[in-house]
């Protein structure tokens, strides 16, 4: 990537640095996070990004090391969240093999190293534009990264929408300074995607069992029929309606009802919806119910 392409990419991280800081203060200080960004892929390959800490981002994109999950439209990879080294599994095949590895090894950029390898990522589609939402713990010495982040995925999905809330002014005003991205390398560019597509469509990119939703009373965890009564019921169905949809009997719905009212401790339709839209950027979004 051409120095001018990168500091032009990099503009908006640097202007509005104070603001993007502001903005990650409580998630830095609450947590163990300690580095954020925000990407946004449109379909003519280009991009506009955010980054808490822009220099080990220079170093990569000054080695051609840009995304590894891209195509000339956008993402390639389910829209839902990856712990980053799973993306290094999912990509690392045949001849896209040298990208990801390279992306992944950061080469004389140690920062770059720790931000890529201690990272989780979400994404999501849209009909303009993909966005990546990408954080890390870099230094922290967290024993098991995986089980940390599982344990605060609400709190991270939450800060998604809060950055874009509070940033949607700076956000607004990097559009004026799309880059174009360099596709991973690879002899046949269709290759990622057609290898990707088959490989997502596999059984087990949705073998989710539990369901996590904070509660006053702590954490609960919800099966995979309990989540998919309470999505239907958020949707306003009665309880025949979603009998209907998901082949049960009436009061078969009624028991799962009463299963999941215990478990949040809410009454009305109104509560349990409440509760419904903490997991719902991962259900709608990201994850496809069998």
């Amino acid at each position: 990537m051409e120095n001018s392409h990168i500091e032009k990419h990099l503009y908006c991280s640097i202007k509005f640095n104070d603001e993007l800081k502001e903005i990650c203060n409580s998630l830095f200080s609450n947590t163990e996070i300690k580095y954020f960004s925000y990407n946004r892929y449109y379909r003519n390959q280009k991009w506009i990004g955010f980054y808490t800490d822009p220099a080990p981002v220079r170093i990569a994109l000054q080695n051609n090391l840009g995304p590894v999950f891209v195509n000339k439209t956008g993402i390639v990879l389910e829209p839902g969240i990856y712990f980053h080294n799973d993306v290094k599994e999912l990509l690392g095949q045949g001849e896209q093999q040298e990208s990801v590895d390279k992306f992944f090894a950061q080469e004389h950029n140690p920062r770059g190293f720790k931000i890529v390898n201690r990272g989780l990522l979400i994404l999501k589609n849209g009909s303009d534009y993909d966005e990546s939402f990408y954080f890390s713990l870099l230094d922290n010495e967290v024993p098991l990264p995986r089980l940390y982040y599982h344990q605060n995925i609400n709190q991270i999905k939450n800060f998604c929408f809060y950055f874009l809330a509070k940033g949607k002014k700076f956000v607004s005003e990097a559009q004026k300074y799309q880059t174009g991205y360099d596709l991973p390398l690879s002899k046949s560019p269709n290759m990622l995607l057609e290898k990707n597509d088959k490989l997502m469509r596999e059984p087990f990119s949705c073998l989710v069992k539990k369901f996590c939703i904070s509660t006053p009373h702590g954490d609960q965890y919800l099966s995979l029929q309990e989540l998919k009564v309470l999505r239907l019921l958020s949707f306003a169905c009665t309880q025949n309606e979603i009998a209907q949809e998901l082949s049960l009997r009436p009061k078969t719905i009624e028991s799962y009802l009463e299963n999941v009212k215990n478990k949040l401790g809410a009454l009305s339709k109104k509560e349990l919806s409440s509760y419904y839209q903490q997991i719902a950027f991962l259900v709608d979004d990201g994850l496809a119910l069998p």
